[in-house]
């Protein structure tokens, strides 16, 4: 008898949980109040699954009713909006993550407030996804790779092909061209030094009173 009465128990207490999980699905599903239906159609490998949340600038509106497959690389998506709720016909529908998980929620984003709403049954335009961890990630990645194939590529280049020595002779030479070029700068002062002292002793020796002799004559 004791027996009995714990097996009983225990299949009420598991028909208890069963049908508090399925009334959690049903209420976030909508629950007595389904809604109307609008589509949207996806690249594939969206990630998307029937019951994920629809948004609508961030708040919840809806659900995701049903996924399909098509043959065309799509997924033909059908989702909820609860009723009472406006999406106005500026929207796009984007795949957006949630959590940190990997679970996505299909994103209407607006233009802006107020304007024409879509009908039930109407077919949303996609748009550009924002990125997402992943994809930052992941351009991380191709960046870091990108700049380690520059370093080894410098370093193959000035490291061992001899760049770093060929640099260092540069250097040496236009240091040696300098002091060069230095050499003969100074010389050429010089020689201009020369050349005007002795214009200015030649001026000098002439005699004024000659020259004013010879210009009377």
């Amino acid at each position: 008898m004791k027996r009995r009465d714990e097996v009983l128990v225990g299949l009420f207490l598991t028909l208890g949980i069963v049908v508090l999980v399925l009334g959690s699905i049903w209420l976030a599903r909508g629950g007595l109040s389904s809604g109307y239906p609008l589509h949207a159609n996806f690249a594939w490998g969206q990630n998307l699954k029937q019951g994920q949340p629809v948004l609508l600038a961030g708040i919840s509106v809806g659900y995701i009713d049903d996924v399909e497959l098509t043959d065309d690389g799509f997924l033909a998506t059908t989702f909820r909006i609860e009723n009472g709720r406006k999406i106005p016909r500026s929207s796009t529908a984007t795949v957006v993550p949630v959590g940190i998980f990997g679970d996505v929620a299909i994103g209407l984003n607006p233009a802006g407030p107020g304007g024409p709403a879509y009908s039930p049954g109407d077919t949303v335009p996609t748009g550009v996804a924002p990125p997402t961890v992943a994809d930052l990630m992941s351009r991380a990645d191709s960046i870091a790779v990108t700049v380690q194939a520059m370093t080894m590529s410098l370093q193959q280049e000035l490291v061992a092909a001899g760049g770093f020595r060929d640099l260092r002779a540069t250097i040496a030479n236009t240091q040696r061209l300098t002091a060069q070029l230095a050499v003969i700068a100074a010389e050429q002062n010089r020689n201009i030094s020369r050349v005007m002292a002795s214009v200015e002793r030649s001026a000098n020796a002439v005699d004024s009173a000659k020259i004013g002799a010879t210009l009377e004559n």
